[in-house]
């Protein structure tokens, strides 16, 4: 999971990732304890927190995330938020909802 200063498009193109500061992206399992299993037709979500590190800097502007499988885009989800220097940007169990089509 990768925090994004801009987002990339469907084609995978344009993106921009966040880097330096103590920024480094967060790899996270696919399986039951990270994603429990999605009720039939229902989001799927995170069922464990995404901690990324702590930055040492001011991480901004951030304008979201982007989700890998390997160097393919599954997910680009527009979450704008900003780190200050010190902060851990945690994404609490439950707060990302992916719905798979």
């Amino acid at each position: 999971i990768k925090l994004m200063r801009t987002l990339p498009n469907q084609a995978n193109s344009g993106g921009v990732e966040l880097s330096g500061s103590g920024y480094a992206a967060v790899n996270v399992a696919n399986n039951t304890t990270n994603f429990p299993l999605a009720p039939l037709g229902g989001p799927k979500t995170n069922g464990t927190a995404i901690v990324f590190p702590q930055a040492t800097a001011d991480w901004l502007p951030i304008a979201g995330i982007a989700i890998y499988s390997g160097t393919d885009l599954l997910a680009s989800i527009p979450r704008p938020q900003t780190v200050r220097s010190g902060q851990k940007l945690t994404i609490n169990p439950g707060d990302l909802q992916l719905t798979i089509s």
